[in-house]
């Protein structure tokens, strides 16, 4: 199983895909939410329990984050940065190879195998349940899992 993960202040969201790319199946997704977003050292600590129980829980064998190249100051480090290394660890202990993917790339329909044309964003509503959360962030983290298909 792939993860898909998209960071935003506060949290992330993450989905966990199975299947083929052009028949992908959502196995687990979810947002959570940092408890203590202001402290980086409760942050690092609740970020790497939080991917550490999404690894654990489920039998993934690649991780593909949407990559923010803009990291200016101290808030973006703690909302992309510190996520990022903390994921990358918890990868690098479990052997798990983690990916990156641009926003750009995300939105493309080439990288699913979809007819030219063709929007990401509105194709991955095709597969929308009735959790909570159905947001753009939400369907980046299901597009960036698809890709690792």
């Amino acid at each position: 199983m792939k993860l898909g993960i998209c960071l935003e202040k506060g949290g992330f969201h993450y989905a966990v895909v199975s299947g083929e790319k052009l028949n992908p199946h959502i196995i687990d997704r979810g947002k959570r939410g940092n408890p203590e977003p202001e402290s980086y050292p409760n942050s690092a600590k609740w970020f790497k329990n939080a991917f550490g129980q999404i690894l654990r829980d489920n039998k993934i064998d690649k991780v593909v984050i949407k990559l923010h190249y803009k990291l200016l100051n101290m808030d973006a480090m703690l909302i992309h940065g510190l996520p990022i290394g903390l994921i990358s660890l918890c990868c690098s202990e479990k052997n798990i190879p983690l990916a990156t993917i641009s926003k750009a790339k995300l939105k493309g329909y080439s990288v699913y195998g979809l007819p030219k044309g063709t929007k990401a964003l509105e194709w991955v509503d095709t597969l929308k349940d009735d959790q909570p959360y159905w947001t753009e962030s939400c369907k980046t983290a299901i597009l960036a899992g698809i890709t690792a298909l």
